[in-house]
């Protein structure tokens, strides 16, 4: 049984929805055969074929009723009533059906990946309910049932958390049937092989074969990331890894690193990065099994335990060259991934470096943020420090769970979004954003 476990961070937590796509490979629609004025009586013959701008009125139409606008639907306008249709006949989701079309911008995104009979066989027999789990568990998704489960305590008990934990796992639904069954990767002879590749191996060479473990970190801090990038601006858990996938966005670009989570091979995509970056079989087993063992502690340590920030300077080095301590973008990814104060402990082959570059000391960060946040003309205060960096609609940000005041003293809780020059430490601009509720988008 697949089982993804979204560890619940006990702190105020909030929502928004930020949404992106691109085209799906999809049929024309004809246009209608010319009828002659020799046989025009025999047009009412002729079957109606729905021109594409009623299409799109009517998907306009339909997604402007359930929260979305047009700018969402990226064209994918047959694509999303196609969605609807099969989500309006799932009877199994509830008082949440309403917010599981805030996975459509996701889906259209990245239709080129989607498998469409895969992917609504999996829509047809979703279902989401509250469940009791153990403390700290703030929800759960079993793909074979395709069921995701939320703890039956978070709406009392953090009841801004319930939304973000349940995008978070309607992240792993997307991720485990857009394109289709995931497919693990193998090591012959030096070479990253596909798992349809394995498949027709002699007996002899499956000797040879290497099987690479389950890439954690893709899974569970992928689901992270693209609850952030989509929805909530932010990131709730996972900091390190979501960190090190930012970092992924920064060298290869968020289209890159978007089909490594979505696409059912993201396994062989990762490690193909490692082996152009000059990674053996033994090391590139080795670099996954680290980053999963930061990912979730229940994992065995690798023999050869990577520090996380060698193998992204690596990546880094490989597909964009040397001068990385020169990119201010990636030295601040790389100051939210090692520990703070830095203290150079981590083991890392580059730690003559990273203590160039790492926030040395508390003071040495407060000085930054006291140089950021003042731009803004607001008290902040943010909960995580240093605010991670992820990158929406291809922009950095620095973002985090905190707190401001309004201008009648009332404190309110919510996400610091800020878009920094980081070169020179300028603001560029900045949102603060309230948490939304389970009652505010209820059906």
């Amino acid at each position: 049984m697949k089982r993804h476990i979204s560890v619940l961070m006990l702190l105020a937590a909030v929502f928004i929805i930020s949404v992106t796509s691109f085209g799906c490979r999809r049929e024309e629609i004809p246009d209608p055969p010319e009828v002659s004025p020799s046989v025009s009586q025999m047009s009412s013959e002729v079957p109606d074929v729905p021109e594409v701008s009623d299409i799109r009125q009517k998907a306009v139409a339909l997604a402007l009723e359930h929260g979305l606008k047009e700018e969402d639907l990226k064209g994918e306008y047959e694509l999303f009533l196609a969605f609807s249709d099969i989500l309006e006949d799932n009877e199994l989701l509830g008082k949440w059906k309403e917010f599981v079309y805030r996975i459509f911008p996701v889906v259209a995104e990245n239709a080129e990946l989607l498998d469409e009979g895969y992917f609504f066989s999996g829509l047809a027999d979703l279902s989401i309910e509250e469940a009791e789990m153990v403390e700290g568990h703030g929800g759960e998704y079993y793909d074979d049932s395709k069921s995701i489960l939320i703890n039956d305590t978070l709406r009392e008990t953090e009841p801004d958390d319930y939304l973000i934990t349940l995008f978070h796992e309607l992240m792993h639904f997307v991720d485990y049937n857009l394109s289709g069954p995931e497919q693990m990767c193998y090591g012959l002879d030096g070479r990253i092989i596909t798992e349809k590749e394995a498949e027709g191996l002699s007996e002899e060479e499956n000797d040879r074969t290497w099987y690479i473990p389950d890439p954690a970190f893709i899974t569970e801090g992928g689901a992270e990331l693209y609850t952030g990038k989509y929805y909530s601006k932010t990131v709730a858990s996972y900091f390190p890894i979501v960190e090190f996938l930012s970092g992924l966005d920064h060298i290869y670009g968020g289209k890159r690193t978007e089909r490594m989570f979505f696409s059912s091979d993201s396994s062989y995509l990762f490690c193909s990065m490692l082996q152009k970056a000059g990674y053996s079989i033994e090391e590139i087993r080795e670099a996954v099994a680290s980053l999963s063992r930061y990912t979730n502690s229940y994992y065995e340590f690798p023999d050869a335990d990577m520090p996380i920030e060698d193998i992204l300077i690596d990546l880094y080095i490989s597909e964009k060259g040397e001068d990385w301590e020169h990119d201010a973008v990636f030295c601040y990814i790389l100051k939210c991934i090692v520990e703070m104060p830095y203290e150079g402990n981590s083991g890392s082959k580059y730690e003559k470096e990273l203590r160039k570059i790492g926030f040395t000391s508390f003071e040495d960060y407060y000085r930054f943020e006291d140089e950021i946040t003042k731009q803004t003309g607001k008290d902040l205060y943010f909960r995580v420090i240093p605010p991670n960096l992820i990158y929406i609609g291809g922009r950095p940000y620095l973002s985090a769970r905190g707190t401001w005041k309004t201008d009648d003293m009332e404190e309110i809780h919510g996400v610091i979004a800020l878009e920094i020059d980081l070169k020179d430490n300028v603001l560029k601009s900045f949102e603060l954003i309230e948490p939304e509720l389970l009652e505010d988008i209820a059906g």
